[in-house]
């Protein structure tokens, strides 16, 4: 992707948040719930997105995400998803997975100040995205701090709205560095 099609994503990214349902929000004296259940283990019935290491004979830092709805849910037609990390660790690239090349999607990872930013988009339809592995992220050991990656509270996730419901996030994930510092 170079970088004079950025603004395009992003103005996408608008557009399809836009058009997303929007909720009004009902009036209560009762303490609100968290938008995402982030207590709920992940084999839980529920939508989930899920971040597992994979191991690499060649050493690199491999973590696979993943989602899997709940039976019924919504299916996003786009997903923009923040990653934070352990000081310990840097972010090298993205690629795709099974699920968003089925789906024609672009799967674009990059690194921004405020974390790794994942979008997952088309620019030429709306098909929904199926369930499974939707990108595979490369890391390094970048210091000798924490080496963990977590998905970020930041709402909403997916487009259309609804997609966003019983929304669950997985534990941060403690990378294994096979005796690496």
């Amino acid at each position: 992707m170079n970088y004079r099609s950025i603004p395009v994503t992003i103005a996408l990214l608008f557009s399809l948040s836009a058009c997303a349902e929007v909720q009004e929000p009902s009036v209560s004296s009762a303490p609100t719930e968290p938008a995402l259940d982030l207590s709920a283990p992940i084999d839980q019935d529920g939508t989930t997105l899920r971040l597992e290491q994979v191991m690499d004979s060649e050493g690199r830092l491999l973590v696979d995400l993943s989602y899997h709805p709940s039976e019924g849910a919504v299916p996003p037609r786009m997903v923009e998803i923040w990653l934070g990390l352990g000081s310990g660790l840097a972010f090298e690239s993205g690629s795709p997975l099974e699920a968003v090349t089925s789906s024609g999607k672009l799967f674009v990872a990059r690194e921004e100040e405020a974390g790794v930013r994942v979008v997952i988009l088309s620019t030429s339809d709306l098909t929904p995205l199926p369930s499974g592995p939707l990108g595979r992220l490369v890391f390094r050991r970048g210091g000798s701090g924490p080496a963990t990656v977590s998905i970020q509270e930041r709402l909403p996730i997916f487009a259309p709205q609804p997609a966003n419901e019983g929304l669950s996030l997985p534990p941060m994930l403690e990378l294994d560095l096979g005796g690496a510092p």
